[in-house]
């Protein structure tokens, strides 16, 4: 997986295959050729947070920042895989905004790290908060992946303009694979 730069918020990682350590709280992207085809058939996305210490986590006059996203409509249904997170917990994950998978994290402090992981397999999402199912759904609508596959996959920032809805949180890891099981429920 490699990277690059977004904006003035350069991504300071470290790359080894399919993960990447992150040690910048800004927005940053992953560029399509290096991403390939990711989303448009199985997949899981792990992402670990570290909040602590970056102040309000959500854009001002916001209950909502963006997780990840790759996708390039700028109109919905937003086709292509993103995860929104909520002040209130909630978690937002869909291929197209019109066919999503709603769900409560269960986390009720953004202070402390927590580990979120978002599974395809075939046309079923999952959510997992901390290694813990809250979430799954059948999507009924089809993902086109024409319509996303020459867009970056951006993360803590709107696939429209990358200094929309930036979350203040530190993306401690992030790990992508086209497949891997999701963590055991417990």
């Amino acid at each position: 997986v490699g990277s690059n730069t977004l904006g003035s918020n350069a991504l300071d990682a470290t790359v080894r295959p399919n993960y990447i350590e992150v040690t910048d709280d800004q927005s940053f992207e992953i560029a399509p050729a290096s991403i390939g085809t990711w989303g448009a058939e199985d997949f899981s996305l792990e992402v670990t947070l570290a909040g602590s210490g970056l102040g309000d986590h959500f854009p001002p006059g916001s209950d909502r920042g963006v997780l990840f996203v790759r996708s390039s409509e700028t109109s919905a249904p937003y086709t292509g895989p993103k995860a929104v997170l909520f002040s209130d917990g909630n978690v937002a994950f869909s291929l197209r905004d019109d066919d999503a998978l709603s769900a409560d994290s269960g986390i009720t402090n953004f202070n402390a790290p927590h580990t979120l992981t978002f599974t395809r397999s075939g046309n079923t999402l999952a959510f997992f908060a901390d290694g813990v199912l809250k979430g799954s759904h059948t999507m009924t609508q089809t993902a086109n992946a024409s319509l996303y596959a020459s867009a970056p996959l951006r993360f803590a920032c709107d696939n429209e303009d990358p200094r929309e809805r930036n979350l203040a949180f530190r993306f401690t890891s992030i790990l992508l694979d086209t497949w891997r099981p999701p963590p055991s429920p417990t």
